[in-house]
């Protein structure tokens, strides 16, 4: 299969989709969202989004060569997904296996 990169990411767009969801799940369901992207949202929307209680796991994060501009990406989103209401937010390498055992407790 032909890997594609898509003109347009709107990860402000998906979050508030995924807020909405949330919102219906009965009380005491456990949020885990899970995003795999290089966190670079070039749509430009940012609608305020209710992430309360959601822990958040960002897979197979590499935003730039640049690993100085990589840890910027990354502390920006941390602080944009915890004042959205995310309890917890973590980043996964690529080579890094993912199961939910690592929400476990939370």
């Amino acid at each position: 299969m032909k890997r594609t990169n898509s003109k347009r990411t709107d990860i402000y767009g998906f979050l508030a989709a995924a807020a909405d969801r949330f919102a219906l799940a009965p009380k005491g369901y456990k949020r885990i969202l899970i995003l795999a992207s290089d966190l670079e949202d070039n749509v430009g929307y940012q609608p305020k989004v209710n992430l309360a209680s959601a822990q958040v796991a960002v897979l197979g994060f590499q935003s730039s060569k640049d690993p100085v501009r990589t840890q910027q990406v990354k502390q920006s989103w941390i602080k944009k997904l915890t004042e959205a209401g995310a309890t917890r937010v973590v980043f996964l390498p690529l080579e890094e296996k993912f199961n939910l055992d690592q929400f476990k407790g939370d």
